[in-house]
């Protein structure tokens, strides 16, 4: 790796400190010497190496260099290394000593490999090669406002066929002694893991993007009520003179508020503009290393039927790697089946297995507080058909796709003798909320691994979850956070925070696939009773305002493969129903779409309310209402008018049956719609 692998303490300690300027977070030990490349030495005219320290007096006394923030030597390596980039070929020489014995691998292949309903054995002696894995590296640059930027160092680690290293190598990898140049005798490298390592890198900034935006995006609400407020009034003051003024006069003040509803379009763009986080990749940093690893030729048998694997043991961290599904490549939890050894997906019964570009190992959440982790328990083997909707009518039946059929599970969950169900511990929610959040997440994530929909008796009646549940049966909520029909849910990590003053408490987290994704989730729930309200990507009041605003296109493009066409739900549906659900789906997600239908059935067939007609009728009037009285509801800014021209209805009835919606749905249980 030339200079920049005998110098990787010092290409380490400079990029860190690029990407986290004026704070120093890698420290280097009191008195370090630490090398510098040849560039750096021919431009500053240095020694080859230079002693650091922090400490003023040890600086003036030793004749160390003092290492503070802004040091033009610093600033200067830094932005050496970034331009100049740090690539090149390294590898671990192979340990002293003989491999080890058949019988040894394979005591720790049974130990750490699990194939279920299966068994490993390992017969023959191990094979030396050299494992290649790729180290790629990028500064990370977010624009928070035309004059804020932050920065931030992204690092990946991937093998050669695209999957993440453990995190137990790259800790040892990174702190490891290397020599330069390729490994003997292995084979010339062509680029593979670069591609998977870009990608995982950019989807990091995404959602390190995503975080940013979130958390100004309440200063971007205020801002942009601030800018309402005064176009709104210069608009109110141009309808008093309208009113009052001559007929050649309004002329010139109709073009007036013609004009001052651009500039208020302009003046929301350019604030938006000025506080959208936007993310820039910089990859500066390319490393392949040889590692060196033994091959052992295994077989996993159930009973008389014996299926090839390969497993690789890595000396370095004295383990196996996760080994790869046969058919499609994913690094998950082996099923020895009747027919074939494969991952789960592709042992399912009728599964085609799909290639996986890039699987990623599961991934330790580790949550600090007040962050709850968990751990989803896995499924069985009979369990590996995803969730479908609530079963449909006949008349529904006929339209609806060929479904596949699930296997069930062959011995469910025993509920405790003399349990009531009872969902809410005793003493209601509101005396844990931080362990009832916990609990009715988990609830909702097994719902979706047993394929199980979640009971009546645990959803707010007539709220956006019972809408969910009602669609599309327990795979509602992971429909509505974006996972893929061949993931299933691990491990969550979320926060709970109460609103006594509303009733109401909303519990955030992160969401861990058995494809190593990671979704964002937001779930409401009764503090009362415990019961669930609705689940989301996103808290629409912050969110809904950001994907409608001037620069509603860039949010929209980020959050696109949230913001397409609902699956088809065997759900009966009226021709409305469903156009309200496609619509509102594809304007600002499923979760929008549930809190519609919530209010569409509630409407249509909730308990009678105060001013409600019996001979309420279904139509795209009434679509066009709902949505429009959803959308105010969570703050989301929309005129009839528009509501209108979406559903191709007149704008008098549009707002006579908004009207009458408000007032239906005015003491609806399910606040929040």
């Amino acid at each position: 790796m030339t200079a920049a692998a005998a110098n990787r303490s010092a290409v380490d300690f400079f990029a860190t400190y690029a990407a986290n300027e004026g704070a120093l977070v890698e420290r280097l030990p009191e008195g370090a010497v630490i090398v510098l490349p040849e560039s750096l030495q021919a431009a500053h005219r240095l020694p080859e190496s230079l002693g650091l320290t922090e400490d003023p007096e040890v600086a003036r006394e030793e004749g160390y260099v003092l290492l503070a923030p802004g040091h033009h030597l610093l600033r200067a390596a830094a932005e050496s290394v970034l331009q100049q980039g740090d690539t090149g070929h390294c590898h671990l020489p192979f340990p002293p000593g003989p491999a080890l014995s058949p019988a040894v691998l394979q005591a720790h292949a049974r130990e750490r490999v699990h194939a279920d309903h299966g068994r490993v054995d390992i017969h023959s002696q191990p094979s030396a090669f050299y494992l290649t894995a790729v180290r790629v590296g990028a500064m990370l640059t977010f624009r928070l406002s035309i004059d804020e930027e932050l920065q931030e160092l992204a690092d990946c680690w991937m093998l050669a066929d695209g999957s993440e290293l453990p995190p137990d190598l790259v800790k040892r990898l990174s702190s490891s002694t290397v020599e330069p140049g390729p490994a003997p005798g292995a084979s010339a490298w062509a680029g593979e893991g670069v591609a998977a390592a870009d990608s995982r890198i950019r989807d990091q900034a995404a959602e390190r993007a995503s975080e940013l935006a979130a958390q100004r995006s309440k200063r971007l609400v205020a801002q942009l009520a601030v800018v309402d407020d005064y176009y709104e009034g210069m608009l109110a003051s141009i309808d008093q003179r309208s009113a009052s003024a001559t007929e050649d006069r309004r002329g010139m003040l109709a073009a007036q508020a013609d004009a001052t509803r651009v500039e208020w379009e302009r003046r929301r763009a350019e604030v938006t503009d000025e506080m959208m986080p936007v993310a820039t990749v910089d990859p500066f940093r390319l490393h392949v290393f040889g590692v060196p690893a033994w091959r052992a030729r295994a077989v996993v048998k159930r009973g008389s039927r014996a299926y090839p694997l390969d497993l690789v043991w890595v000396p370095l961290v004295s383990s196996f790697l996760t080994p790869a599904c046969p058919s499609c490549g994913s690094r998950t939890t082996l099923v020895a089946g009747k027919s074939g050894l494969g991952c789960r997906n592709c042992t399912r019964p009728e599964a085609t297995p799909e290639p996986v570009v890039s699987s990623v190992a599961p991934l330790d959440v580790v949550a600090s507080p007040p962050l709850a982790s968990s751990t989803i328990r896995p499924s069985s083997e009979a369990q590996q058909g995803r969730a479908r909707p609530a079963p449909a009518t006949e008349a529904a039946a006929d339209e609806a796709p060929a479904r596949r059929p699930v296997a069930k599970r062959p011995s469910g969950r025993a509920t405790p003798k003399g349990s009531s169900g009872r969902v809410t511990p005793k003493g209601g929610a509101a005396s844990s909320p931080v362990k009832m959040g916990d609990r009715l997440v988990r609830l909702i994530w097994e719902s979706v691994l047993d394929d199980a929909p979640i009971k009546r008796n645990q959803l707010v009646p007539w709220s956006p979850m019972a809408a969910l549940v009602r669609l599309y049966g327990s795979v509602g909520p992971a429909l509505v956070v974006g996972m893929l029909d061949t993931e299933e849910p691990r491990r969550f990590v979320s926060e709970t925070t109460a609103f006594p003053a509303t009733g109401i408490a909303e519990t955030i987290g992160w969401l861990e696939t058995s494809r190593g994704r990671e979704l964002r989730f937001v779930c409401e729930w009764r503090l009362d009773s415990g019961r669930l309200q609705s689940i989301g990507p996103w808290n629409l009041r912050l969110v809904g305002p950001v994907l409608l605003a001037g620069y509603g296109e860039v949010a929209r493009a980020r959050y696109a493969d949230l913001l397409v066409a609902p699956p088809f739900s065997l759900a009966p549906l009226e021709p409305a129903a469903r156009l309200l659900l496609r619509q509102s789906s594809e304007w600002l997600g499923l979760g929008f779409a549930s809190r519609c239908l919530a209010a569409w059935w509630y409407v249509l067939e909730g308990p009678p309310a105060e001013d409600r007609e019996d001979n309420v009728q279904a139509g795209n009037v009434l679509a066009a209402a709902v949505e429009a009285v959803v959308a105010r509801r969570t703050g989301i800014r929309v005129t009839t008018k528009a509501a209108a021209e979406r559903y191709g209805c007149a704008l008098t009835a549009a707002r006579a049956e908004i009207t009458r919606v408000q007032a239906l749905v005015k003491h609806a249980p399910a606040a929040g719609w």
